[in-house]
């Protein structure tokens, strides 16, 4: 096998194998691959540098000089909708001495550098710096917030470190095919919230896809409802996603919609549901009701930040009364998460312990095995 990385111990060479074997013979993945700085610097690099990055709704910037900042695997991003109604990307990195032009979020008619006062239009060109006529060489025509790739699909925003990577439409295709019936460019936020977790972000994407968890760690929310797990029947995509149709109740302490189906999905029997995940870190839960999306951001190798969102059709939203209504579904979730957060979090205590040496992987983590193992094939490479 192709070493890791140089900089990472060869020790791990004998654990990696174990974990690429085929699922009936394999075991979890060894503790560096959750903590090591030189696995999270691959991981930068060869993957979230690399694959396009879903980073917001359309609708959150919907008016032309709205802007939304980001931290993404430690680069600086600012998004923003000119007055043209195109939404670009840029590094937000002033030309002159790397000063963040843009904080949090919210409308400007210009980005100002909070520094030296160097002003940059909604497209990143510089449109005024002070006192620089006299600067010999000062060429302000080459001077700008380097642009990033930026394109959009399902009604949202997604971005490219790395101008060579495929057309967006290429990278998802399989995942497009899989959820584009759930049209979510026809629904609308309806709640958004942040989780901390002291844990990896590989543990929380894992554990979404876990099913041999449900009846321990969710036995007090929904584990009851899930009648066997080989009713998850996974389809392996590309770089280690999937896609699963199932059955399922909505996401409700009785399981009962609170709102009615999507009018798209009224077809559909009550109890259909979807998973799907595309590289890196973009996970999706569907009901026939309501839509799931959860990103995983890597904040250091041992920490991590989830966004989460809810979305429903737009009449829906619109309804008077509507959000009483959705507050079900944003209570009963937090009840599920907090199951997960103290069990998921020891997963990453344990990483350092002399006595963790993972056992074989069981049938019902098939899914996990498909994801880890396209990672680090992927590191690798």
């Amino acid at each position: 096998m192709a070493s890791i990385d140089a900089a990472v111990d060869a020790r791990l060479d004998g654990a990696l194998r174990e974990t690429l074997a085929p699922l009936g013979r394999a075991r979890h993945a060894p503790g560096d691959i959750y903590g090591s700085p030189e696995i999270y610097e691959l991981e930068k690099r060869k993957v979230f540098k690399k694959d396009w990055l879903c980073v917001a709704r359309a609708e959150e910037v919907a008016k032309g000089g709205d802007y939304m900042t980001f931290r993404l695997v430690d680069e600086p991003v600012v998004v923003a909708r000119d007055h043209d109604g195109t939404i670009g990307a840029y590094a937000n990195v002033c030309a002159h001495r790397g000063v963040e032009v843009a904080s949090g979020q919210g409308n400007v008619k210009e980005f100002s550098c909070p520094y030296h006062g160097w002003l940059y239009d909604l497209k990143g060109r510089l449109v005024g710096a002070p006192y620089m006529k006299e600067a010999a060489g000062f060429d302000p025509q080459s001077c700008r917030l380097k642009p990033l790739r930026c394109e959009q699909w399902g009604g949202w925003v997604w971005i490219n470190f790395d101008p060579g990577a495929p057309p967006l439409s290429v990278f998802l295709a399989e995942f497009a095919a899989d959820v584009g019936f759930l049209r979510m460019e026809d629904c609308r936020i309806a709640h958004k919230f942040t989780i901390d977790w002291k844990c990896n972000w590989k543990f929380v994407i894992e554990n979404l896809q876990d099913v041999y968890h449900f009846k321990t760690v969710h036995a007090q929310t929904f584990a009851e409802r899930v009648t066997a797990a080989d009713q998850f029947k996974f389809q392996y995509r590309a770089r280690g996603g999937n896609f699963s149709r199932y059955q399922g109740q909505s996401f409700t302490p009785d399981g009962k919609s609170r709102v009615g189906p999507m009018p798209w999905l009224a077809h559909e029997p009550e109890d259909f549901a979807c998973f799907g995940l595309v590289s890196p870190n973009f996970h999706i839960l569907g009901r026939r009701d309501f839509i799931r999306p959860y990103f995983m951001w890597p904040l250091t190798p041992s920490t991590s930040r989830a966004v989460i969102y809810h979305l429903f059709p737009k009449e829906h939203v619109e309804q008077p009364g509507f959000q009483d209504k959705a507050q079900v579904y944003y209570d009963w979730y937090k009840s599920v998460y907090e199951e997960d957060l103290p069990v998921v979090q020891t997963l990453q205590d344990i990483t350092r312990s002399d006595w963790f040496r993972p056992e074989r992987m069981s049938s019902m983590e098939a899914a996990i095995h498909h994801f880890i193992t396209g990672h680090i094939e992927r590191l690798i490479a």
